[in-house]
C-alpha cells in the first residue's frame, strides 16, 4: 500500500468521522433547544400556579376570617349552642344504635303486614 492510498483512506473516515460528529452535535443540539422549551413550559406552568396559589391563599385567609364567622354563624345559625358531651358518642354505641333502629324497623314494617293482612 502506498502512502497515497494510506492517505486516502485516512481522509475518507476523518470525513466520516466529521459527518457523524456534526449529525451528532446538531441531533444534541436540537435536545437542548426542545429540553429548554419544555423548561419554559414547566417554569411558566410554576408561576401560575404560584399565583393561583397566593390568590386561594388570599381567598382563604378572607373566608375563613373569624368577624365574617360569626356574622354569618349569627344569621345563619342563630340557635347554635356548644355541644354537649351527651351529644357524643362512641363508635360501638353508634354502630349498636344503628343496627337497633335497623332491627326496629324491619319489626314495625311486618307488624304493620301482619295487621293490614288481619
Amino acid at each position: 500500500m502506498s502512502i497515497k492510498n494510506k492517505m486516502r483512506k485516512l481522509s475518507v473516515l476523518f470525513i466520516c468521522f466529521l459527518v457523524f460528529l456534526g449529525v451528532g452535535v446538531s441531533k444534541f443540539k436540537y435536545e437542548v433547544v426542545f429540553m429548554r422549551r419544555t423548561l419554559s413550559k414547566i417554569n411558566n406552568e410554576i408561576v401560575r400556579i404560584a399565583d393561583d396559589l397566593r390568590i386561594y391563599e388570599a381567598e382563604w385567609s378572607y373566608l375563613n376570617d373569624p368577624k365574617r364567622l360569626a356574622i354569618l354563624a349569627s344569621k345563619y345559625l342563630p340557635d347554635m349552642k356548644p355541644i354537649e358531651h351527651k351529644q357524643i358518642l362512641r363508635y360501638n354505641d353508634f354502630i349498636n344504635m344503628e343496627y337497633e333502629n335497623k332491627a326496629d324497623a324491619k319489626r314495625q314494617a311486618f307488624d304493620n303486614l301482619l295487621n293490614s293482612l288481619m
